[in-house]
């Protein structure tokens, strides 16, 4: 008897290591997403248009440095990522700015933050080195555990108060239309994100400095 209830025990110890794996992608999300930092505030990203070769800037709202990571035991392709944010309003939904040229203009009143004092009224840019999210993750087959990392560019529908977010969500298709929605997510100053060691290096451009328009890509077709 004893004998039977312990190779009983044993084969059921085996099944469940054979399925538990199975099992965890069913009850899991597919991707995982941690927004490491953000800026919040009236922002430009350049461009040259492929019609006019002239050039322009498309408003954003949020600069966000964030990490998506693979949750299952398959390897894994985000397709596309979409972005909502929470405040003391309600749920506001993002645009994704797909701008190729990594230029950012920061307002005067933000340029501290972006390593440098605003004097006279003057933006200062950044040009981030790393690369941007939505582009990367298409492009990078995630292994099991294995995360990537990049910033995304957001205007969002309506007025969005930064300071007042309680979380993000995001929605992320994989390559064969699997869809993950994740609607809590903490924002960056929550305290799970304190000790957070950001992998971004970005270049501050002198204050007034405007980048050369023939070395922006033509990436509008505007």
């Amino acid at each position: 008897m004893v004998i039977s209830l312990l190779a009983l025990i044993g084969a059921s110890a085996g099944y469940y290591s054979n399925w538990a794996p199975v099992v965890h992608d069913w009850f899991t999300p597919q991707f995982l997403v941690e927004v490491h930092r953000t800026w919040h505030d009236s922002m430009t990203t350049p461009f040259r248009s492929k019609k006019t070769g002239e050039c322009g800037n498309d408003t954003v709202d949020e600069l966000a440095f964030v990490e998506v990571k693979n949750n299952h035991r398959t390897r894994a392709i985000g397709r596309l990522i979409s972005i909502s944010e929470q405040d003391w309003a309600g749920w506001h939904t993002g645009t994704i700015i797909g701008a190729l040229a990594p230029l950012v203009s920061f307002p005067e009143s933000e340029c501290r933050m972006a390593g440098t004092a605003g004097t006279g009224g003057k933006s200062c840019y950044i040009q981030l080195d790393n690369k941007r999210l939505d582009d990367e993750l298409s492009q990078h087959p995630l292994a099991p555990n294995e995360a990537v990392s990049g910033y995304l560019l957001i205007k969002w529908d309506v007025w969005v108060n930064g300071a007042k977010t309680k979380r993000y969500g995001a929605v992320l298709v994989d390559d064969k239309q699997n869809r993950t929605e994740l609607t809590h997510i903490d924002p960056p100053t929550a305290s799970s994100h304190l000790n957070d060691l950001i992998d971004a290096e970005y270049t501050v451009k002198p204050l007034g400095w405007e980048p050369d328009c023939q070395k922006i890509t033509a990436d509008a077709d505007r």
